[in-house]
């Protein structure tokens, strides 16, 4: 009987409260005069992309990759970027809204090998015929640009859930530069000479447009707490910019001996892109409605899809045999947003 009685006093004032907290929420946002907001997010993300394996090492055996063979590529640290985004909400044609992304990453790595293990190099022109390295480093430097124009309208099912639906038009720079550095092999043939330097640079550019469709989708906690969710995806027609140059350093040889020299590799490609973002949000709004104050920390996906397509040439004979890598790319981490409207 007391737990009864208990619950029968607790659940009506639980539920008073709640309706307390959920009474500052409206779901006309044309009542409130705060139309503009302007939002600040530091990025802490991390950069994953296929083909980026430059050696393969193994514990004996310099002619075969034969005994405990281990593949060596770039790992990626955690890297710090930044968004804005600029939203003017109206009561006619919807939300205008314009976001800029910015991110970069640069990292490094590098393996040596002594005697009896080896090192086979992944990028090396077949032609030039040199046998496995004692030493490999690669660097990896990527940056990207990516700016949005939308436009979104909102739709309240209940006064607890939105979804904002939107169009955009959007555009991206994803800028790329991959370099291979070994040493120690020697060249097969009669003279038999010691490899100083393996110098291998790649570059692989990217600029595209189109359109993007997603939503968003907000759900009120109440008391000004809410849970979001966000999804998008986005079709880019636009160019890549290749280069891949390989110059070898042979010991007593003066200059470098060139073995690929690839500058004009133009293309034009359409790519698909997805972002996913989910997170907790909070947002204080003060002066009778005239401004608003917000928080966000949100885990956030992003998928690009074709990015690495550099060329890997595969025949000593025949040199102009390749295999297109057709890598994807692929970016998350923590996005951390603060709000302020007016």
């Amino acid at each position: 009987m007391k737990k009864t009685a208990l619950l029968t006093f607790l659940i009506p004032l639980t539920l008073q409260a709640w309706e307390d907290c959920s009474d500052s929420y409206d779901c006309d946002p044309c009542d409130y005069s705060i139309n503009c907001k302007l939002s600040v997010s530091p990025l802490l993300w991390q950069a994953h992309e296929e083909g980026l394996d430059y050696a393969i090492k193994n514990e004996s055996g310099l002619a075969f990759i034969n005994n405990n063979g281990k593949v060596q590529r770039i790992d990626s640290d955690w890297e710090w970027g930044v968004r804005l985004n600029l939203e003017y909400q109206t009561c006619g044609i919807g939300d205008l809204e314009a976001q800029w992304t910015y991110f970069r990453s640069t990292e490094t790595d590098s393996i040596s090998a002594t005697f009896p293990e080896a090192i086979f190099t992944v990028w090396t022109t077949p032609g030039s015929s040199i046998t496995p390295s004692t030493e490999a480093s690669a660097r990896w430097k990527i940056k990207i640009n990516l700016f949005d124009l939308r436009l979104g309208a909102r739709y309240n099912p209940t006064c607890f859930f939105e979804l904002h639906p939107f169009l955009a038009l959007t555009t991206g720079w994803i800028d790329q530069k991959f370099s291979i550095k070994s040493s120690g092999g020697v060249s097969r043939g009669g003279a038999a000479l010691i490899v100083l330097d393996d110098d291998i640079e790649m570059q692989n550019d990217f600029w595209g447009i189109g359109p993007k469709f997603g939503f968003k989708t907000t759900w009120d906690l109440g008391c000004g707490f809410s849970l979001f969710g966000n999804a998008d995806i986005s079709i880019l027609y636009g160019k890549f910019d290749l280069s891949q140059h390989e110059t070898i350093l042979f010991e007593g040889l003066t200059p470098a001996t060139t073995f690929l020299d690839l500058r004009k590799d133009k293309f034009w490609l359409s790519r698909v892109n997805l972002d996913f973002i989910l997170g907790f949000r909070y947002e204080w709004i003060f002066c009778c409605g005239d401004y608003s104050l917000g928080f966000e920390a949100a885990w956030e996906n992003l998928f690009f899809f074709g990015q690495n397509q550099l060329k890997r040439f595969i025949d000593d004979i025949n040199h102009g045999i390749q295999l297109p890598v057709k890598g994807d790319l692929t970016i998350q981490g923590l996005t951390l947003t603060a709000r302020f409207g007016f």
